[in-house]
């Protein structure tokens, strides 16, 4: 559970416990049935030659629902509208508890997809957007096609979120 999204190799557990990889087979399966029940994430089996077990987080629906319910109401707190209709919410976001949840309800919809990589980024003291805060990206105010921006009361770039089509599969 520290290590989400990890392949280990059986082998690995073989060593680590002393039993055959028919054992652990077994033990997976049953820990695979206790995950769902308890929701508690999902336990992934993955074939090949640098296959093995794979733990990921996954709320149940309601947990989901509810924390994001929960985020919705932080958000519509009075004062949060900012000039130019942007959201603050640089103190939401410094809640780690918060980001958290929210990651884990994220990249749970995208655990289909196989993404190879996930890009983040975190600018604070510099706004690429002019004032009125209507671009992102540029000073001069032009936004990119698929490109959306977010600033802070400040003036600080919270949020920037480069929107695409995703790359060639292998």
């Amino acid at each position: 559970m520290e290590s989400p999204n990890k392949i280990f190799t059986l082998g690995t557990f073989c060593e680590m416990f002393g039993a055959a990889k028919s054992t652990l087979s077994e033990d997976i399966d049953i820990l695979r049935g206790v995950f769902a029940q308890f929701h508690l994430g999902q336990l992934d089996t993955v074939t090949g030659a640098a296959g093995g077990v794979r733990y990921r987080p996954v709320f149940a629906p309601e947990d989901a629902y509810r924390t994001v319910k929960d985020l919705a109401q932080m958000l519509a707190a009075p004062g949060r509208v900012l000039p130019g209709g942007f959201i603050y919410m640089a103190d939401i976001l410094a809640m780690p508890e918060v980001v958290e949840r929210m990651g884990v309800i994220i990249a749970s919809q995208f655990y289909r997809a196989e993404p190879d990589f996930v890009l983040t980024m975190e600018t604070k003291g510099h706004s690429d957007c002019d004032d009125d805060g209507a671009g992102a990206g540029r000073a001069d105010g032009h936004r990119p096609q698929g490109q959306q921006g977010i600033r802070g009361p400040g003036g600080e770039h919270q949020l920037s979120l480069r929107l695409g089509q995703p790359g060639g599969r292998r």
